[in-house]
């Protein structure tokens, strides 16, 4: 039988809680402009909050690819 390398339950877990996260962040995201528009938010308040968000993304997965290739 082969031994598990040191981690991996580690590992197992960030990976669990990373999906977890997202799965709830993407279940979230649909209901954003169907609360703006419940408190009577302007189309381009509306398109400026998703905006806002996909811009993060962006901005946190382009670092986050440099340094997944330096540190492999």
């Amino acid at each position: 039988m082969k031994e598990r390398t040191a981690g991996t339950r580690e590992l197992l877990g960030v990976c669990v809680a990373a999906a977890l996260a997202f799965a709830v962040f993407n279940m979230a995201a649909p209901l954003v402009p169907l609360m703006l528009l419940d408190l009577n938010a302007s189309p381009g308040l509306l398109g400026l909050v998703i905006s806002v968000s996909a811009l993060g993304s962006l901005f946190v997965g382009i670092p986050g690819g440099v340094l997944v290739n330096v540190w492999g």
